[in-house]
């Protein structure tokens, strides 16, 4: 990320600051960070790196004067990265937590002010935080962050579109790939070789679930695959997704094994139908998120399948694979050109599962698909 383009996010997000009256903001380790400061996240693993005092590890942006990083001696040795080359302040391991966050907070001026903390911040920060400044008004950091980042800018819509179509061509090669008898495991397997070997990695636990009234799962579990052979009336749900240079995709397809009864193909043509009218209706400033729900669901509930649709259409995306707005029910946000979002109906009635997932970019005057794999019903013979 550039000088230039990391001055005029911070600009944003100190108007944003201003405007709610904080003065200053704590980002732990996040898509927040990575965002503003272009320092990367690590990747989710069991492995917690417990570094001693490791709370303490993030950024300190303020109203004026240059963001500077505090981090416990080990992660600065390790794991920090600054590439920018900001300030830090390292906690030793000998130190005292509370006394460091004392002596920043004394330096910023924040006894008795709002202070935004990253939502996913360590408890263990907090306590101390609180105990190093008693009287202080605390808000969650999406209060901030959550409006800047929903609207992409160029750079981030380009690296999205690089993301989709990894996404879409590993997905074109699996499916080439695939035949009668495969299982769970093998599959997602090769889809994640095929999104590494096009330059990106797995942006979530990919999913690849059988389902149907002879296959043995039940619940719609990404994280346990397993080896049972795909056999005819298996319907098959990928959702999964790539990321490229810190951004996200996340899309939906479902591969049918043997010959699909006309009850399925009624249903998948339903949620193809809602995805496509959905993201017709995507123009900045013309639709709610809500409204825009309900505009697909009723292509659904005519076509017979309302009551099973029950999830929300879709959500945004960019850095974190779910953002906000939501396209939900009781969800009144006015889409705005450059938010970018996945629209996913889907029907789940018993052993019969459709659904559809593709990543759409608001304009003003209309949207664009980002991902573009065919919408065809997928079979295998």
């Amino acid at each position: 990320m550039s000088r230039e383009l990391f001055y005029q996010r911070l600009n944003k997000v100190r108007s944003r600051m201003q405007e709610r009256g904080i003065k200053a903001m704590f980002l732990s380790p996040s898509a927040n960070l990575e965002y503003l400061l272009g320092e990367w996240r690590r990747r989710p693993t069991f492995a917690h790196l417990l570094w001693t005092n490791g709370w303490v590890m993030g950024a300190w942006i303020t109203l004026e004067g240059e963001p500077f990083f505090t981090a416990p001696r080990m992660a600065a040795d390790y794991e920090l990265r600054n590439e920018a080359g900001w300030d830090v302040r390292v906690l030793e391991d000998d130190g005292d937590s509370t006394a460091f966050l004392k002596q920043i907070a004394g330096e910023l001026g924040l006894a008795g002010q709002r202070v935004a903390i990253e939502d996913r911040a360590w408890s263990q920060f907090l306590i101390d935080f609180l105990k190093a400044v008693p009287v202080v008004e605390l808000t969650v950091a999406s209060e901030v962050m959550a409006p800047v980042r929903a609207i992409k800018g160029p750079e981030e819509l380009a690296m999205l579109r690089q993301a989709a179509e990894i996404t879409d061509r590993a997905f074109g090669e699996v499916v080439k790939r695939m035949r009668m008898g495969d299982c769970e495991l093998e599959v997602a397997a090769e889809l994640d070789y095929q999104i590494r070997q096009l330059g990106a990695e797995p942006s979530m636990t990919t999913a690849v679930l059988g389902w149907g009234e002879h296959f043995p799962r039940r619940v719609l579990d990404r994280d346990y695959l397993t080896r049972d052979p795909f056999t005819p009336g298996t319907v098959v749900d990928f959702d999964f997704g790539a990321i490229y240079e810190g951004y996200c995709t996340d899309f939906g397809r479902v591969v049918h094994f043997g010959e699909p009864t006309q009850e399925y193909l009624a249903a998948y043509q339903a949620v193809v139908e809602a995805e496509e009218a959905a993201i017709v209706a995507m123009r900045g400033g013309a639709i709610t998120a809500e409204a825009l729900y309900f505009l697909a669901l009723k292509i659904v509930e005519k076509a017979g399948f309302g009551a099973y649709s029950p999830d929300r259409l879709g959500h945004g995306i960019g850095m974190d694979i779910h953002e906000p707005p939501f396209l939900d029910k009781g969800i009144p946000d006015v889409l705005e050109a450059g938010m970018v979002f996945t629209v996913e109906p889907q029907i789940i009635k018993g052993s019969l599962l459709a659904r559809i997932e593709d990543l759409v970019v608001v304009g003003d005057g209309g949207s664009e698909q980002l991902t573009h794999f065919t919408k065809e019903p997928l079979v295998i013979s």
